[in-house]
């Protein structure tokens, strides 16, 4: 990080917009946000073509992140247009999971599953997710699974929690209540501060209906406790 602040700080035309797009993406992980945004906005104006769209890739996704759509969508539609193998899977995988909360849902499919069969084994995880996501929501319940099931099983420290408490609601709902069970536990257990919170509470109204009161009782209480819920 300091060799890409130094970098930044250094003044070379030639250097300074790749160090920019390099240290916005190191910030945005780093969920320091107003900063990563500033200087990815300024790698996108930057006109140096790298620079460009690595801009385009990381600000594009951060901006669908903060629901500014409108400004997300095109970004992540010229960098689509690159047909850059090496940023091609991620940027599909992005400009799907917008459009299927926009409600463009062919177009969404269609850019997820490109993803997916990318076989870039870092951006799966996601497309699998938001793609059964997208499936368990249009009632195909069989490839909705399928693909729930290889996400929950990627070690994914992000998406394998999420598709985990995704898989346990299909499950439930076709009765494989010890099944779901052991996947909100393992999605408790993962840690992951914004999954956590929501597997507890359905962990919990689990094991109510099963009349596990004080355990349940236990989960929902953390649940409402961590503002998760």
């Amino acid at each position: 990080m300091q060799s890409l602040e130094a970098a930044v700080e250094s003044g070379n035309p030639g250097i300074v917009p790749i160090a920019q797009a390099g240290l916005g993406e190191f910030l945005m992980q780093a969920g320091e946000i107003g900063r990563a945004r500033q200087l990815l906005e300024a790698a996108v104006m930057s006109g140096n073509p790298e620079a460009v769209l690595i801009g385009q890739v990381a600000l594009g996704a951060l901006l669908s992140q903060m629901g500014e759509i409108g400004r997300a969508r095109p970004l992540l539609e010229a960098a689509i247009k690159s047909c850059n193998p090496l940023v091609l899977p991620i940027v599909q995988a992005n400009l799907g999971e917008l459009l299927a909360e926009a409600g463009e849902t062919r177009q969404a499919q269609q850019l997820l599953e490109d993803a997916i069969n990318s076989g870039n084994l870092q951006v799966m995880p996601m497309a699998q997710v938001c793609l059964g996501d997208l499936l368990m929501r249009a009632g195909e319940a069989g490839r909705s699974r399928q693909l729930l099931e290889a996400a929950a099983e990627s070690g994914h420290p992000h998406f394998g929690p999420i598709a985990q408490l995704l898989l346990s609601v299909l499950l439930a709902r076709a009765g494989e209540t010890a099944r779901a069970r052991q996947l909100l536990e393992a999605s408790v257990k993962s840690g992951n501060h914004d999954i956590a919170p929501v597997a507890q509470a359905s962990l919990g109204m689990l094991l109510a209906r099963a009349g596990e009161q004080e355990r349940a009782r236990q989960l929902l209480e953390v649940a409402v406790k961590s503002g998760g819920t």
